[in-house]
């Protein structure tokens, strides 16, 4: 499969918490370095499986189940070679509240470590 990378999406004017709150915030004329907000167009495999999960209907809360964990353990064991009991795995949506959760954990509030 070929993409291109050159493709420019505007996302302004699409409720884009990193390009309209930054122009909310700070005007047009910045650059937004966000951490994990793409501003490439998902691949058409991703996008036809969202539309066929929206056609269901039923927008309910979800959690994530044995496929999810087998799913990370199997990119963890291709990509670096690590055996990751499912115990391990927390599911977290967003990077800066996983970073948070991080922090919260390792750190002690009483010593700053």
């Amino acid at each position: 499969m070929t993409y291109d990378f050159d493709r420019i999406i505007s996302r302004f004017g699409t409720n884009s918490a990193k390009w309209d709150g930054m122009a909310q915030a700070h005007g047009k004329d910045m650059i937004a370095l966000s951490v994990a907000d793409m501003d490439l167009q998902a691949p058409p495999k991703v996008v036809e499986q969202m539309v066929e999960s929206a056609r269901h209907g039923i927008y309910g809360y979800t959690d994530p189940f044995p496929p999810y964990f087998e799913a990370v353990q199997h990119w963890l064991d291709k990509v670096y070679g690590w055996q990751v009991p499912q115990e391990w795995i927390v599911f977290s949506p967003r990077i800066v509240q996983a970073v948070s959760v991080l922090i919260q954990r390792f750190t002690n509030e009483a010593t700053g470590f």
